[in-house]
């Protein structure tokens, strides 16, 4: 225990998901015929896959439940695939597989909601990746 509630102190918190993302190209005026909007997807690397996630962190809760925070740091690791069957840019055709690796420093304010002496808690995060 660290602080002055016997529930603040280290925590440890692990998830699954999924990603999907790609690069957003944007041809400002329309200038080169090779981004047209059919030509786009050739260069976009379009990528998806399931994740797993881990956080560490401090959680504090006050005794009069007003300051309730956590902080930490977040690892991702995502499986993905190609999901484009070629690349312009490489003018190679790909299905590789990869794992994309994410790390960042997370916080987020609790907000615990109280009705007859059962507690919800809203939680506000925020990720910087």
């Amino acid at each position: 225990m660290i602080g002055p509630n016997e529930n603040s102190g280290v925590f440890f918190q692990g998830g699954l998901g999924f990603m999907y993302h790609k690069i957003r190209i944007e041809d400002i005026g329309n200038n080169s015929p090779q981004l047209s909007a059919d030509m786009l997807k050739g260069y976009d690397r379009l990528s998806m896959g399931f994740t797993t996630s881990q956080f560490i962190g401090y959680r504090h809760f006050s005794n009069n439940h007003k300051i309730n925070f956590f902080v930490g740091i977040e690892f991702i690791q995502a499986f993905t695939q190609d999901v484009r069957m070629y690349d312009y840019n490489s003018q190679t055709s790909y299905e590789d597989n990869r794992v994309d690796l994410l790390s960042g420093l997370k916080f987020g304010w609790t907000i615990p909601l109280h009705k007859n002496l059962i507690i919800n808690t809203i939680i506000i995060d925020f990720t910087f990746i």
